[in-house]
C-alpha cells in the first residue's frame, strides 16, 4: 500500500509539476521583444543569438475586447491555426477531452467562455440555475446548448476630411462550444471573465491585412532538439540582447516550481524516495520473513516427509499456501494504496489552496488527476513475487535435505 500511494502520488505531482510550468511559459520559451516585430523577425532574432541551426517556431496570443450590444466588453484571445503544434495543450484547457477536436472546432466560427463569462452571457455550463454543468465539447450545431451569439469590434480610425476619430463596428455571429480554463503561455488572471475565439472569426473581425501583418512583443516559441541546461542558457542570452527585453524558459521555471512550491510541489522527490525505500523494503522484507517462517516450520515438513509426502508433493504444497497468502495480501495491499492516494489528492489540494492564501505558493490552474504507473508497480509486485518464491524454494530445499532423525529428534 505505502509503495502504491508514493508510486501514485509521486507520478501525478512530477507531471503537475510540469504542466504548472508549460502552462506559465506555454511552450519552450516565451521572449517579450524590445518592440514589436513579426513572426519573422522573432524567428531571426532567436536564431541570430542561439545560432541558424535552430528550428525556431513563434507564435503570439493575439486579444481584443469583443462585447454583445448593450453588454460590457469582454477579454478575447485569439487561437491562431499554428497554436495547436507550438503551444502545450493538456486536456484540461479547453471544452471536452479532446483537445485536437476543441482546436479544430475554433477555426468554424465558434467560441469559447470562461466560467464567469459564461455566467454574465447566461451560457450553459456557467453554474447559473437550469444549465447543465457538464464540460462536453458542443460539436453538434443543432444541439440546443449551442447558442449563437453576434460580438462586435470597435475599430477606431482617423477621419483625414474632418480631422476627428471615428468609431467603425464590425460583427460576426459565433456558435458556443462550451467552457474553457486557459491558454497555455497568457495569464490565467483573466481567464475566468474571457471568450476564446479561432483565426477565421478573427480574420473576419479585424481583416486579413491585420492577421498576416501582425506584430507584437509578446511572442511564445517552440525549439527542437534544444532542452534543458542548453535552453536555460539560451534563455540567459536572449536576455543579455538589445532585441529582447525579458525571456523565460521552460526548465528555469519547472525549476522554480519545485523549489517553491513547498510542500505541494516540493513532494514529488520525497515521494520518489518512499517508493524506493518502500520498493526495496518490501522485497527484503518478504525474503527475510519468509525464510524465518519456513525455518520454524522445518519440523513440521520433516514430519509430512517421514508419512511418505515426496519432495515435489511438499512443494507444491508450500507454495500453494505462501503463494495464495502473498497474492492476496499483494491485492489487497494496492487497493488500500489507491484508497490512500485518492484520499491525499484531496489534502494535497486543501493544503495548496492554503498555502496560496499565505502566499508560500504560486497559484496554479492544474488539476491534481492522478497518474496510475502501472508498469512500476507491475516490477514492485514482480520483484516481490521473486523473492517469495526463491525464499520459498532455498528454505524448502534446506529443509527437504535435513537430516529426518534429527529434525524429529529435535521436536
Amino acid at each position: 500500500s505505502i509503495v502504491t500511494l508514493a508510486a501514485v502520488q509521486g507520478h501525478t505531482g512530477t507531471i503537475v509539476d510540469e504542466r504548472t510550468a508549460s502552462v506559465t511559459v506555454g511552450s519552450d520559451l516565451q521572449v517579450v521583444m524590445e518592440n514589436p516585430s513579426s513572426e519573422g523577425e522573432v524567428e531571426s532574432a532567436i536564431e541570430g543569438v542561439g545560432g541558424i541551426d535552430l528550428e525556431v517556431r513563434a507564435v503570439h496570443v493575439p486579444s481584443l475586447s469583443l462585447y454583445l450590444e448593450g453588454e460590457d466588453p469582454l477579454q478575447t484571445y485569439v487561437i491562431l491555426e499554428e497554436n495547436s503544434d507550438i503551444l502545450h495543450w493538456y486536456a484540461q484547457a479547453l471544452p471536452g477531452d479532446d483537445v485536437d477536436a476543441a482546436l479544430t472546432a475554433y477555426q468554424a466560427f465558434t467560441f469559447s467562455a470562461g466560467e464567469d463569462a459564461a455566467y454574465t452571457l447566461d451560457l450553459w455550463g456557467s453554474g447559473r440555475s437550469g444549465r447543465d454543468d457538464s464540460g462536453d465539447l458542443l460539436l453538434d450545431a443543432d444541439d440546443p446548448r449551442s447558442d449563437d451569439r453576434t460580438f462586435i469590434w470597435d475599430e477606431i480610425a482617423f477621419d483625414s476630411v474632418n480631422q476627428t476619430l471615428r468609431v467603425i463596428p464590425h460583427n460576426t455571429s459565433l456558435r458556443y462550444i462550451g467552457v474553457h480554463e486557459f491558454i497555455p503561455g497568457v495569464s490565467v488572471s483573466e481567464m475566468d471573465n474571457s471568450i476564446i475565439i479561432g483565426e477565421a472569426a478573427y480574420r473576419a473581425l479585424v481583416g486579413d491585412d491585420a492577421v498576416d501583418s501582425l506584430k507584437a512583443s509578446i511572442w511564445i516559441v517552440d525549439i527542437d532538439g534544444v532542452d534543458g541546461d542548453e535552453l536555460s542558457a539560451l534563455r540567459a542570452n536572449l536576455e543579455a540582447n538589445a532585441l529582447f527585453d525579458s525571456a523565460m524558459d521552460w526548465e528555469t521555471e519547472h525549476e522554480k516550481v519545485e523549489r517553491n512550491g513547498g510542500l505541494i510541489f516540493g513532494t514529488p522527490g520525497l515521494l520518489s524516495l518512499q517508493f524506493v525505500v518502500a520498493s526495496v523494503a518490501a522485497v527484503a522484507s518478504a525474503f527475510v520473513f519468509l525464510t524465518l517462517v519456513l525455518s520454524q516450520r522445518q519440523t513440521e515438513l520433516a514430519v509430512l516427509q517421514a508419512i511418505g509426502a515426496s519432495p515435489n508433493q511438499i512443494r507444491r504444497l508450500v507454495l500453494f499456501e505462501i503463494l495464495s497468502i502473498v497474492i492476496v495480501s499483494m491485492f489487497l495491499g494496492v487497493v488500500l494504496g489507491m484508497g490512500l492516494a485518492l484520499s491525499f489528492n484531496g489534502l494535497f489540494e486543501v493544503f495548496g489552496f492554503i498555502f496560496q492564501i499565505l502566499g508560500t505558493s504560486g497559484s496554479t490552474i492544474i488539476e491534481r488527476d492522478l497518474v496510475w504507473p502501472w508498469l512500476q508497480l507491475g516490477i514492485v509486485a514482480t520483484a516481490v513475487f521473486a523473492s517469495v518464491v526463491a525464499a520459498l524454494w532455498l528454505t524448502t530445499r534446506k529443509a527437504l535435505q535435513s537430516d529426518l532423525a534429527s529434525v524429529l529428534k529435535g521436536e
